[in-house]
């Protein structure tokens, strides 16, 4: 089990705090944090990757995203190496939550070229990142999220996690040879007095 920190609305500064908190309190145990898709404000988007970043925080929960940015293509690609058998190394990890196939696609292609090419053009990434991003997938994790209205559009769990797996199963082969998963996130709790169905707790990885 691994915790995210909800970092979305707080400001660079009270996450900087929270980062360093956890870090001190955790160690070397996994954990991650969230980050949330800035439509208004595409520079505090940034510099919260800068702060994972520099941070060495290596796993973020990616929400309510609705097409890849320059932020988010930045944490991923930056620090991807082959190693001494030829085997891309990703060291920084996405989980996306979606509640469109559109968004779900986006995120088990690569990483867009036109924005890959922008953030190399300005020097924040190398030639070799640029190069290996054409491998790997922007998120190898997804949960679907749905039933909650807003952003995931009240979309029911039991027709999006199907979708979502046969889209995976498609993109797998031909496009990227690293494993992807889906795993399915009700965004809303059951009532106190009716017992949760199965799939409303249990999260099942496909």
């Amino acid at each position: 089990m691994m915790g995210f920190f909800g970092a979305g609305g707080l400001s660079l500064d009270r996450i900087r705090e929270a980062v360093m908190d956890i870090k001190t309190a955790l160690g070397h145990k996994p954990f991650g944090f969230n980050l949330i898709h800035s439509l208004n404000d595409p520079a505090h988007e940034m510099a919260t990757v800068a702060l994972y970043l520099t941070h060495g925080i290596t796993r973020i929960s990616a929400a309510a995203f609705l097409r890849m940015t320059p932020a988010l293509v930045y944490y991923r690609v930056k620090g991807l190496y082959q190693d001494g058998d030829g085997r891309i190394i990703d060291p920084h990890h996405i989980i996306a939550k979606v509640s469109r196939v559109e968004i779900a696609r986006q995120f088990f292609s690569p990483p867009p070229e036109k924005l890959v090419q922008s953030l190399l053009e300005n020097r924040m990434i190398t030639e070799t990142e640029a190069r290996l991003s054409r491998y790997i997938p922007m998120a190898r994790d997804l949960t679907a999220e749905a039933d909650s209205g807003g952003h995931t559009d009240n979309r029911p769990a039991l027709a999006l996690l199907p979708t979502l797996i046969s889209l995976k199963q498609e993109i797998m082969k031909p496009i990227i040879t690293q494993s992807l998963y889906v795993s399915g996130l009700p965004a809303e709790f059951p009532p106190r007095n009716r017992r949760p169905r199965p799939l409303e707790w249990e999260q099942p990885i496909y």
